[in-house]
């Protein structure tokens, strides 16, 4: 580096951070309620509480504040070392997700939100290359945690089956965020039996109906 560039404060980094966050929240809350078209940056400017000029300081486009908000909302989780953990772990994960987003908690990612940018994907080729991206690193974490689990019973499976049932598992779980949007008082005593019976069937010959 230079030693005539300056060097930003730990300080100011953090309160650069703390306004990327704040407009983040802000543009969350404007595309739950309006959609990802109708949420301008004038409508995040209102929400966020600051002006249009600010948020450019830290934000080069409205495109660029959906691509950080679609990481952060997507990217939750995803990735994670499963390794170890039991069926009955994972599927907990995943209902203790869906109450907290139906009780409306904010620190969850929104299944409204998610659905919107997969719908966004189709016609934004940014966007679609970061739900790739973070489609493959979930992939990848359920295919470790799956493999691990079967080899350890001395069942492991080749790479193509074990894609066959991490893709079922998939589509289970975006097919729950589908109807959690659709059905806000869903069952969720209903939703863990299904899951825990669909966990049974992804880690066979491995662990019959254990979980």
């Amino acid at each position: 580096m230079n030693s005539t560039t300056k060097r930003s404060s730990p300080k100011s980094e953090l309160r650069a951070e703390s306004q990327r966050q704040r407009i983040l929240k802000a543009a969350r809350e404007c595309f739950i309620e309006d959609g990802l078209h109708a949420g301008t940056i004038a409508r995040i400017s209102e929400a966020a509480q600051m002006s249009p000029g600010l948020i450019y300081r830290y934000f080069a486009s409205k495109e660029e504040i959906v691509l950080a908000l679609m990481h952060q909302q997507i990217s939750t989780g995803n990735g994670v070392n499963l390794v170890g953990l039991p069926p009955k772990v994972v599927t907990t994960r995943i209902c203790e997700y869906l109450r907290r987003w139906l009780a409306g908690d904010p620190d969850v990612p929104s299944a409204t939100l998610i659905l919107e940018m997969s719908a966004e994907s189709t016609r934004n080729e940014a966007i679609a290359q970061q739900i790739t991206k973070v489609d493959g690193e979930a992939r990848t974490s359920l295919a470790a945690w799956l493999s691990d689990l079967l080899g350890k019973s001395g069942a492991a499976l080749g790479e193509q089956e074990i894609g066959i049932r991490v893709l079922t598992l998939e589509c289970f779980v975006e097919g729950l965020l589908i109807r959690a949007v659709r059905e806000p008082k869903l069952d969720m005593e209903r939703v863990e039996k299904s899951l825990d019976g669909l966990m049974a069937t992804l880690v066979q010959p491995a662990l019959g109906n254990a979980t």
